[in-house]
C-alpha cells in the first residue's frame, strides 16, 4: 500500500522506469504503470482490512513475483538497472535490498494464502454476522 501511495505523484517517472525493463510491449507500458500504484493501494487495503484476504494476498504475491522476475531478468540481460522504482523516486532502492524486500513480502503472503483462518478479518466477521 505504501509503495502505491509514494508512486502516485510520479506516474510519468514510473512509465519511463517501466520501459527500462524492456519486458512489456510498448502499448502496455503506460496503462500498466498508470494503474500499478492504484492496484498496490487497493490490494494493501484489502489485506489490511481483511477483505478477501486470501485472494488479495495471492494477487499481491503474484505481483511481487512479477517484480522479482523483472529485476532478475534485467540483471541477467545486463540492462544496467541499479535502482528499483519500488517506492518511487523518493526512496531509491538498489536491486539487492529490493529483491530482499520482495522475498519478505512473499514470505508474508504465503500464510495469508494458505491458512483459511478468518481471525481478525472483516470477511470473517461479516460471515459470522450473516450466520446469526
Amino acid at each position: 500500500m505504501f509503495a502505491g501511495i509514494v508512486k502516485l505523484p510520479y506516474v510519468d517517472t514510473l512509465i519511463w522506469e517501466t520501459e527500462q525493463y524492456q519486458i512489456l510491449p510498448q502499448f502496455l507500458v503506460k496503462p500498466y504503470a498508470s494503474a500499478l500504484p492504484y492496484v498496490e493501494i487497493v490490494l494493501g487495503l484489502l489485506v489490511l482490512l481483511g477483505i478477501f484476504t486470501r485472494a488479495s494476498a495471492a494477487v499481491s504475491g503474484l505481483l511481487t513475483v512479477s517484480f522479482t522476475v523483472a529485476k532478475l531478468s534485467a540483471l541477467v540481460r545486463g540492462l544496467g538497472i541499479d535502482v528499483c522504482p519500488c517506492f518511487g523516486p523518493m526512496i531509491p532502492l538498489f536491486l539487492g535490498p529490493s529483491l530482499a524486500i520482495d522475498f519478505l513480502m512473499l514470505l508474508a503472503a504465503v500464510p495469508l494464502i494458505m491458512v483459511k483462518s478468518q481471525y481478525l478479518s472483516l470477511t470473517g466477521w461479516l460471515a459470522s454476522r450473516h450466520r446469526e
